[in-house]
């Protein structure tokens, strides 16, 4: 449903994301104005409000626009984890070496900003469910002040426990619907549907409320391929968050370990993994979908590296492994301790063939 109230404020609302969601970018369409902050010409609505009633349908499938799934897996765990490391991200969407700082770092990431405030916002509902105060809070102004690469478009999320329902209002100074929305609807309902199983209470609505939603008109045409093919949008509906309070941040440090395992080629399959047994069914669901990603990386890589003629020269970790007669994790360690200089091609790791023959034959 669509209303505009008498102050021209545009609110969207519906059952689940991939529903609202065309609307939303028809909407900024038919009625954005033109803006060009830092001289990057945008169409927008301002301020836009958009309301979810099952946050647990928040993945949005779009066959004209390939949304990186499992990025936005890695990004919401990260939420949980509160490390940010930028080859693991880097891999999953190249461009973002861009907002890259001069110390190698991603000044705006929200996970070492929010992992701190999930066990105050836990604890502040449990022991006072009617509260008002479990406001987490992104950006920061004594940060985000000064001139960045990156500055956090998200200013805060609020969770209200009310008739047992968990309920959480989003406030974005920034938001681009095309590029960027379709991820922050993932990481902010894992969220709420994170907090709602510690506190064991019903998952109540999703609002959204942005002081700047916009499309940028060089995405203009995509955005309309998006909206000439209806057919093509579909949702998912994630399984439970079984992420016990006691337990999260251990089962997702096992995860980014199985992460890290499948994107070097340690293991291939998420079952392989040194650590899928340590972790629950909803991050064993994630590692399944990383592992599908990955697969799909690296076969694209390894044609490119055909195309190449350079795979006489170099072996894959699994074949250095084999030639070695040891398992792909004790190669791995020996990379990361430097005793094998490897190379890269999109994530997927490369070791000249003449350092693993001086390897089998007892070289150092």
């Amino acid at each position: 449903m669509t209303t505009v109230t008498h102050s021209d404020i545009v609110v969207e609302s519906g059952k689940s994301f991939h529903e609202v969601y065309p609307r939303l970018l028809k909407a900024v369409i038919d009625r954005g104005r033109s803006t060009a902050p830092r001289d990057q010409d945008t169409y927008e609505i301002s301020p836009f409000i958009f309301v979810i009633d099952d946050p647990t349908d928040c993945i949005d499938i779009q066959k004209s626009r390939r949304v990186n799934y499992a990025y936005a897996i890695v990004e919401k765990l990260s939420l949980i984890y509160g490390k940010v490391d930028p080859e693991t991200f880097c891999f999953y969407i190249p461009a973002l070496q861009t907002l890259l700082n001069e110390n190698g770092t991603f000044g705006g990431a929200y996970g070492p900003r929010i992992t701190g405030q999930l066990t105050y916002i836990y604890e502040l509902l449990k022991d006072d469910p009617d509260s008002r105060r479990a406001v987490m809070t992104v950006y920061s102004s004594l940060r985000d002040q000064q001139p960045a690469k990156d500055i956090p478009c998200t200013i805060s999320l609020q969770f209200l426990l009310r008739e047992g329902r968990l309920n959480v209002i989003t406030n974005m100074r920034s938001n681009d619907l095309y590029l960027g929305l379709p991820y922050d609807v993932q990481q902010f309902t894992f969220l709420q549907r994170l907090i709602a199983s510690w506190l064991e209470v019903e998952i109540g609505n999703y609002t959204h409320i942005s002081g700047s939603s916009h499309i940028y008109k060089k995405d203009m045409p995509s955005v309309k391929r998006v909206l000439n093919h209806p057919s093509d949008l579909s949702g998912e509906t994630e399984p439970p968050v079984n992420l016990p309070y006691i337990t999260a941040v251990s089962q997702v440090k096992a995860f980014f370990a199985a992460e890290e395992e499948l994107r070097i080629g340690v293991a291939t399959l998420s079952q392989d993994t040194s650590r899928y047994e340590e972790v629950g069914p909803y991050l064993q669901y994630c590692l399944d979908k990383i592992s599908r990603f990955i697969q799909r990386r690296a076969e694209n890589y390894y044609q490119e590296v055909i195309t190449l003629k350079i795979t006489d020269e170099f072996c894959t970790l699994k074949e250095t492994a084999a030639h070695l007669g040891v398992n792909r994790l004790t190669v791995w360690r020996w990379i990361k301790a430097g005793k094998i200089e490897v190379q890269r091609a999109g994530g997927v790791v490369f070791i000249e063939r003449s350092v693993v023959e001086k390897l089998k034959s007892g070289g150092n």
